[in-house]
């Protein structure tokens, strides 16, 4: 049984907190000195039914299906393609003059419009 140190020396308590076993003792908290085992079946259970379920999976199902991907990806893609029109994008024009203006709030609001436009293709591109 561990003793709290008497002093107020941080040495003695560090040694005392030191001391003490990396695993708790089970009767400390009523259970049988052989729950180890248990948990162990446990986890041991865990893993085996994680490795069948892996193994359950079939070739089928690893292979890309084009067809699954448009079904549940088409109406995001249908979305994108109402919301964003080529055509509005290349109709907002930002010139040279723009970008090298006097007032420094239109040189920003120029500039962040830019990124978005580049955002825009960006993401047209890739959907």
């Amino acid at each position: 049984m561990l003793t709290a140190p008497q002093g107020n020396n941080q040495r003695d308590f560090v040694s005392v907190i030191n001391s003490l076993p990396e695993t708790d003792n089970p009767l400390l908290f009523g259970l049988p000195s052989n729950i180890d085992r248990s948990v162990q079946r446990f986890n041991s259970n865990q893993v085996i039914s994680q490795l069948k379920s892996l193994q359950a999976v079939s070739a089928s199902e690893l292979r890309f299906d084009k067809e699954k991907w448009n079904q549940q990806l088409g109406p995001i893609c249908q979305l994108w393609n109402n919301v964003y029109k080529k055509q509005h994008m290349d109709q907002v024009k930002i010139t040279e003059k723009d970008m090298r203006c006097e007032d420094p709030v239109d040189q920003f609001v120029y500039r962040e419009m830019e990124s978005v436009k580049s955002i825009l293709r960006y993401v047209d591109n890739s959907v």
